[in-house]
C-alpha cells in the first residue's frame, strides 16, 4: 500500500481495478475485493430493483465485500445474507422506512417485507391520526 492510495479526494475509498492480482477493491478496504463480486452484486441490485417495479433504483457499495440494496425514496431494501462454505444465499429480506421515524419489516421475499414495514409505518400513522383527533375533540 502506498501514502497515495489514501489522500486525495476519495481518502483511498474509491476502489480500484488492480489487473495484476485481479481485485476491485478500495485500498482502505483491505478486503481483497474482486470484479466478479462487484459484478454479482450490481447484477442482483439491479434485477431487485426491477423486481420491486417501476421508480426503484439499486446502489453498489463496498465494505468487507460488495454489497446491494434497491431504494425508492425514503425506502430500501437489503438482502439478508448467509455466507456458508464460501458460498452466498439469500434468506429474507429487510426493509427500511427511513421517514420522520424509521419502520422495519422482514420477510422471506422483498415484496413482503416492504409490506410489513408499511403495516408498520401505517399503524403508526393511524395512531397518530387518532392521538391529534382526540386533541381536537377536547
Amino acid at each position: 500500500m502506498r501514502l497515495i492510495d489514501f489522500v486525495g479526494p476519495d481518502k483511498g475509498w474509491k476502489p480500484r481495478w488492480n489487473k495484476r492480482v485481479g481485485t476491485y477493491c478500495s485500498p482502505r478496504c483491505g478486503a481483497g475485493c474482486t470484479r466478479a463480486a462487484w459484478r454479482e452484486a450490481f447484477q442482483a441490485g439491479k434485477a431487485l430493483a426491477e423486481k420491486m417495479g417501476t421508480g426503484w433504483k439499486w446502489v453498489v457499495w463496498e465494505n468487507l465485500g460488495w454489497h446491494y440494496k434497491a431504494v425508492k425514496g425514503v425506502v430500501e431494501i437489503y438482502p439478508n445474507i448467509r455466507h456458508k462454505n464460501h458460498q452466498l444465499k439469500i434468506i429474507g429480506y429487510t426493509c427500511f422506512i427511513n421517514s420522520a421515524h424509521q419502520y422495519i419489516g422482514d420477510g422471506k421475499s422483498a415484496s413482503l417485507a416492504l409490506a410489513r414495514a408499511l403495516l408498520g409505518a401505517t399503524r403508526a400513522t393511524d395512531k397518530i391520526m387518532s392521538d391529534i383527533g382526540a386533541a381536537g375533540n377536547g
